[in-house]
This record gives C-alpha cells, sequence and structure tokens, in this order.
C-alpha cells in the first residue's frame, strides 16, 4: 500500500465524502472490535483467550486513537 491516494497527497487535504464514510465506518467496527474484545477480557474463563482480548483493547484503542487524530487533522 503506498502513500499516495486519487485525492492527493497534501496534508492539508479535505476529505472526500467517500473517504469521511471509511473513517466513520472504520471508527465505528474499530469500536466495536474494542468492546467485545473488553468483553472477551474480563468474561472468557481461558487465560490465553483473555491475554489476547486485552492485547487487542490496546491495540484497537491505539488505531481508533491515531484514526481519529489523522481525520481531525482533515
Amino acid at each position: 500500500m503506498g502513500s499516495t491516494s486519487s485525492s492527493g497527497t497534501s496534508g492539508s487535504a479535505k476529505l472526500s465524502w467517500s473517504d469521511k464514510r471509511f473513517v466513520t465506518k472504520a471508527a465505528d467496527d474499530g469500536q466495536a472490535e474494542v468492546q467485545t474484545a473488553q468483553l472477551a477480557a474480563t468474561k472468557a474463563a481461558n487465560a490465553d483467550v483473555r491475554n489476547f482480548a486485552q492485547k487487542l483493547v490496546t491495540d484497537h484503542t491505539q488505531v481508533n486513537s491515531e484514526l481519529t487524530s489523522l481525520a481531525g487533522s482533515k
């Protein structure tokens, strides 16, 4: 995956409608994944499952934050 897109490479470029739609969908899906992983981290009987779920919570929370920050700058 390259760093250029059809909408340009300028850091100050506005998001197109389809980009906004993608970001919104990705954020919604990411939040749903975090909530599901939080449930697994607290309810799973297997320690490996709980550990993996907690890693998902941590990683996906970070990615969601980065996506929000990036979208906010556009």
